[in-house]
């Protein structure tokens, strides 16, 4: 599929913008766009959304269980291309980062998900890829016990204290509008300021990332919430996004 990635590199404005800051873009519900996974990768996306429903015991990507298509798995549209990428060495995979939103039983959805995963760990473990899991998520306590390549996506405002914990989380996600209901354009306003920092101050305080969902998509959004701090920048467009920081 390499010469898929070609298209992609040469249609969606791949552009001179490296991610080299100290925030990273996330592809938020990749699995909708026209051509999932490698866009968000050619636009230089270091987190990407993975929605998986449970149907007839097995796993699909899709939000929900009236779009399961037999076609659409996690390996064929995500492991597989990033199997691709590794050996056709295009761009860099290190550190790279899934986000898996687990929308039918997890523990039944995590039994299936861990023996796919599984046969990827060479690639996984060698390029430090993490599979971070949100959505329906199984009890905190059975991080522990899990692959060190798969975190917690924390979304408590109570931060935990506790240190093995806190190892296991990758990211700390909230709900933007539960802060406010700003929509993007101009100034954020300063009592929301205020609030969104100290949030943001408070997960940084235990040393881990955060990501807020639902924020507005525009360019005014993106430049406060980079201005604030935030570590993973939400998108619903990658090549817009890219076009923005690149200027």
């Amino acid at each position: 599929m390499n010469w898929l990635f070609l298209v992609v590199a040469s249609s969606f404005c791949m552009l001179g913008w490296s991610q080299s800051s100290s925030f990273k873009l996330h592809s938020h519900n990749d699995y909708v766009q026209v051509v999932p996974f490698w866009n968000a990768y050619a636009q230089g996306m270091r987190s990407i959304e993975i929605d998986l429903v449970l149907h007839n015991n097995r796993l699909f990507v899709a939000h929900d269980i009236e779009d399961a298509n037999p076609l659409r798995t996690i390996e064929r549209l995500y492991l597989n291309p990033l199997n691709e990428v590794v050996e056709l060495g295009l761009g860099d995979v290190k550190g790279l980062q899934f986000l898996i939103d687990l929308k039918g039983d997890a523990d039944i959805s995590m039994g299936l998900l861990l023996p796919i995963l599984k046969r990827y760990e060479g690639v996984i473990l060698e390029n430090d890829i993490r599979f971070v899991i949100s959505g329906n998520k199984p009890n905190a306590a059975l991080f522990l016990g899990m692959p060190s390549y798969v975190l917690d996506d924390y979304q408590l405002l109570e931060l935990p204290t506790d240190s093995n914990a806190i190892e296991r989380i990758a990211m700390v996600s909230y709900n933007f509008q539960r802060f406010s209901s700003w929509n993007g354009v101009g100034q954020i306003p300063d009592s929301d300021l205020r609030v969104l920092k100290g949030i943001i101050d408070g997960v940084h305080s235990i040393g881990k990332p955060i990501r807020f969902w639902a924020t507005p998509d525009t360019p005014d959004a993106w430049s406060s919430l980079i201005g604030l701090g935030v570590d993973f920048i939400n998108t619903d467009m990658p090549c817009e996004l890219r076009v923005f920081l690149a200027k």
